[in-house]
């Protein structure tokens, strides 16, 4: 079943597991029953991709969003040189927090950069088709493998097709990167290196099953942090989706199998350790090299 407007914090308390449990459970499901009874607090790095998300969702940064002062009863926030926090502004920007909650209190700087985020996204000539056909932040719940799991993308361009071909029945997300980090080659590593397709797998196989229709496109938003706040968007191919899908189905057995006993080692049976590819090439080439 689909859920519209639920509050993140409800859905984060949620029983069913999500991508984010799945991807640490791909690599050890002890660690992953352990961080889902404790969670970890937000990093700064994480409150800023909330940030970016709400205000690209909204496109209203006023209605979100508080800016800091730069000082309160004469009493500056930050110094003047470095823009770090003032001991003494600290218990006043505290306040102020409570006063203007449930608006979010920016620092200049962020508040530049959430904003530039939101208006160079807007304004990208492929991520701005896919915005404009995107319902936002819809949840979706279901059982696969006998495990009840949850998912949410940042955008469900399923039912209103966008304007450009990769936006038809599509699902999409939006990512934060470091400066000239959200080029492809630079997301491509990534992506594989932190097992983000477990994330896109996990998501198309929600939406595939509750709807009984395939998801055919998978795309990606990329806002760079740092002025000019660049943009950039990739999207999945056939291929890297059906072995995002697969590999979010294995992360659930894994789990599941773990689940039937606790008491195993949290990384699993002892595995084959081999040659990297890359290593297995380079002494292939040395041979041809000896070869010549």
């Amino acid at each position: 079943m689909f859920k519209d407007n639920l509050d993140i914090k409800e859905y984060h308390q949620m029983e069913a597991i999500n991508a984010s449990f799945l991807i640490t459970a791909s690599k050890n499901c002890k660690t992953a029953e352990s961080e889902r009874k404790k969670p970890k607090k937000p990093t700064t790095r994480m409150n800023w991709g909330t940030y970016i998300h709400t205000a690209i969702q909204t496109k209203n940064m006023e209605n979100n969003f508080y800016l800091e002062p730069y000082e309160i009863d004469g009493i500056p926030l930050r110094s003047a040189k470095t823009g770090k926090l003032l001991k003494k502004g600290e218990e006043q920007l505290e306040e102020l927090k409570t006063q203007v909650a449930p608006k979010i209190v920016l620092s200049q700087k962020e508040w530049d950069m959430v904003e530039g985020c939101m208006e160079n996204a807007w304004s990208h000539e492929y991520a701005k088709p896919c915005l404009e056909a995107a319902q936002f932040e819809r949840s979706g719940f279901c059982t696969l493998q006998g495990i009840d799991v949850r998912a949410r993308p940042d955008l469900d361009c399923t039912k209103k097709h966008g304007k450009l071909p990769g936006c038809m029945s599509a699902l999409a997300d939006i990512k934060t990167r470091q400066k000239e980090k959200a080029d492809l080659e630079s997301w491509n590593r990534d992506f594989h290196n932190n097992r983000t397709y477990i994330q896109a797998g996990l998501q198309m196989l929600v939406w595939e099953t509750i709807t009984k229709t395939k998801v055919k496109n998978y795309w990606y938003i990329l806002c760079e942090v740092e002025a000019p706040y660049e943009v950039n968007t990739t999207y999945l191919d056939e291929e890297l989706i059906e072995y995002s899908k697969d590999e979010a189905i294995n992360a659930i057995e894994k789990w599941k199998a773990w689940t039937q006993n606790k008491s195993g080692p949290g990384y699993g049976k002892p595995q084959a350790q081999s040659l990297l590819p890359w290593k297995r090439r380079e002494m292939e080439m040395m041979e041809m090299e000896e070869t010549w």
